[in-house]
Formats: C-alpha cells, structure tokens, sequence
C-alpha cells in the first residue's frame, strides 16, 4: 500500500467495518487498532498491522425498561430491533436501537439510554433501557367575549 493511500478517515472506516463484523457475530467489545509500518524499501509503500482484541460474545439476557410513565412497554420494545431475551448481541444492532429511541420515535425525547448490566465476564448481558417520554398531547381551553351588548325593553 502506498502511504499516500493511507488516510486516517480511511483507517478509523476500516476499524469500524472490522468491529461491526465481529459484532454481528455477538462480540460487541471487540476492540481493533490499525497501525500503519513505514517501509523503507520501496519507498513510500506502507506495512498495516491490525490488532483485534476479540473479548468474548455475548448474548441478551433481562430487559428492563424505565422511563415509560406512559407509554406501554410492548410499544417500546417494538423499536428493540431483536434486542430480546436468549439473542445474541448484535452491535449493529444495539446502534439501530440506539437511534430508533434517540431519533425515529415521536414518542421519545434525546437523552434516552441503553446499559449492558451484569459482570463482563458472563457470557449474558441484562440490557437497561432509559427513555424520556416527550409531552405527545396537550389540550388548551379558550373562550370569547363580545364587546357589543344588546338591551332588551
């Protein structure tokens, strides 16, 4: 590869692409690291190391939803995108999820959250979803007054 071929956008793409293989496959701690070994013959051609640190996979284990005063918990769990009981973890996924309560939803205000819970070591992950309703109706009263009266005789 040439080192004019290597970009850090390039580079940072490339990791992500890798961590999204492995998390489709429930390894969403997957951690990869490109490094980029200068060659000094031929000139400008470029050596790329890839380390991945694979972690483990994981499967869902309970989920837990909080914040829904008033919507019901099976409306939420439609925008879960198979975050369910018994799956496995799919990074992509826990992204789409992640987006659909944040930005796809009416019903949900920014600032909602999703928690793997438990110890990192078990091979099941509890998942806690936070989400803020936003205000989805209002009702307004109004009344009107004539300035013009009439008299009766």
């Amino acid at each position: 590869m040439c080192s004019s071929d290597l970009s850090v956008n390039h580079t940072n793409a490339s990791e992500q692409a890798i961590k999204n293989l492995y998390g489709q496959i429930g390894y969403i701690g997957t951690t990869v690291r490109i490094d980029p070994v200068f060659l000094e013959s031929p000139a400008s051609h470029v050596k790329v190391q890839v380390s991945i640190r694979e972690g483990k996979p994981y499967w869902v284990g309970e989920v837990t939803i909080k914040g829904n005063h008033l919507t019901q918990d099976r409306v939420v769990k439609r925008l879960l995108h198979g975050i369910l009981p018994g799956r496995r973890f799919e990074g992509p996924q826990l992204t789409k999820t992640r987006k659909s309560l944040e930005q796809g939803s009416s019903l949900f205000d920014q600032g909602g959250s999703i928690t793997l819970l438990g110890d990192p070591n078990d091979t099941h992950r509890d998942v806690l979803i936070e989400v803020r309703e936003k205000n989805t109706g209002s009702l307004s009263f109004g009344a009107a007054v004539d300035r013009k009266s009439t008299r009766l005789n």
